[in-house]
């Protein structure tokens, strides 16, 4: 399965070492940490505070929006993240902004936009890995196998260790239906990088599947449900038992 919700966490996470926060505005600085506690309606009200008392920035801005996305207040979020763009931000906030508006955009099916984003950071020579998974997860979504294929690839060749854009091609090769020994290959390692994540045991089960290999499917799948209700998860589930019935026949 092709999760925005992990889209989402790999961006967030690898901007981490790249931020030097400049909270030394105590009330910032505690909006950051109650954030990081995952308070995040609490969170969000310290940051409006700050932006009623015009003690806003890009970081701000930044964490606004942040809180938002966890809110799951996506027009919300959008709408700060611009903010973020139009107060002249550093490289990271400019960088960061762009491709969560290009994840946010990407997972409402808004893909020419979500692609803008990504390819305004591109054209100023700025590029990491996730930039190209999220162009691979936009041309997946519009089912051009190959061209997702190249991107996840160049992501790949920056970060070998990306257990999302591993999922990503994957999960590509999949529902491709081609190259299911290396799609199996990337699932396996994305599985090994992140072993609860739901939808990377979805994905290495409904390969199996693929394969006519209907008990390591259902295996695979099964831990995903205990971890995830996701319907698609619960619906590869359903859709492997029925099959490996109709083999017992």
């Amino acid at each position: 399965m092709l999760d925005s919700e992990d889209i989402f966490s790999h961006i967030t996470q690898s901007g981490k070492k790249d931020r030097k926060s400049s909270a030394q505005n105590p009330l910032l600085a505690q909006g950051i940490s109650v954030y990081k506690s995952k308070n995040y309606l609490k969170a969000l009200q310290i940051f409006e505070k700050l932006d009623s008392e015009k003690k806003n920035s890009a970081e701000v801005y930044y964490f606004m929006a942040l809180c938002h996305c966890r809110l799951a207040r996506f027009a919300s979020a959008r709408a700060v993240f611009r903010k973020v763009l139009s107060s002249q931000p550093d490289i990271f906030f400019f960088v960061q902004s762009h491709m969560l508006l290009a994840y946010l955009d990407a997972r409402d099916d808004l893909l020419d936009t979500a692609e803008e984003h990504i390819y305004a950071l591109l054209k100023k020579n700025l590029e990491n890995a996730q930039m190209y998974g999220i162009l691979g997860y936009i041309y997946n979504k519009r089912k051009d196998f190959s061209q997702a294929e190249y991107y996840y690839k160049k992501a790949l060749a920056i970060d070998p260790e990306n257990a999302n854009c591993h999922n990503g091609i994957g999960y590509n090769y999949t529902e491709w239906n081609t190259k299911l020994d290396a799609a199996q290959e990337h699932l396996a390692k994305a599985v090994d990088l992140d072993r609860d994540n739901p939808a990377y045991l979805d994905s290495l089960g409904w390969l199996y599947f693929f394969k006519k290999q209907f008990s390591r499917a259902v295996f695979f799948l099964t831990k995903a449900v205990r971890v995830s209700d996701h319907k698609e998860i619960l619906s590869h589930l359903e859709q492997i038992r029925a099959a490996q019935s109709g083999a017992h026949e």
